[in-house]
């Protein structure tokens, strides 16, 4: 874990060190993000959460995020299938939501640092 704003939150289910969170429609309580189209909550972090536990879930500042695929320094990043992070591309009549911005080079299982900036690619 890294240093950063972290806020505890509910997990849903089981989740893995290192992967894209989103919100669900349960206050407080995130689960796996797996669409680029899912709200992003943030990124939990290497403890990982165990299912109706709390966990940990950074919001700021360069979080370990376990990549998806081959990623470069300055792509957008957001989830996979698996919560994990890849290049974010746009995709027609979608919206995108991105967790921030890759800080290097990287492939597939890598931790990989991301600056945490959300924001949206709109197709």
């Amino acid at each position: 874990m890294r240093d950063g704003y972290i806020k505890s939150r509910l997990a849903a289910a089981d989740i893995a060190a290192c992967l894209i969170v989103k919100f669900t429609a349960v206050t407080n309580t995130v689960a796996l993000a797996t669409a680029p189209t899912d709200p992003i909550a943030g990124v939990v972090d290497t403890m990982g959460g165990k299912a109706g536990a709390l966990c940990d879930v950074q919001l700021t500042a360069i979080a370990d995020v376990r990549a998806g695929g081959p990623v470069a320094a300055g792509d957008a990043i957001t989830a996979d299938a698996s919560g994990r992070g890849v290049k974010a591309t746009k995709i027609a009549g979608q919206t995108v939501n991105c967790i921030g911005i890759a800080q290097g080079a990287h492939v597939v299982d890598d931790i990989m640092p991301v600056l945490l900036s959300p924001f949206q690619i709109v197709g």
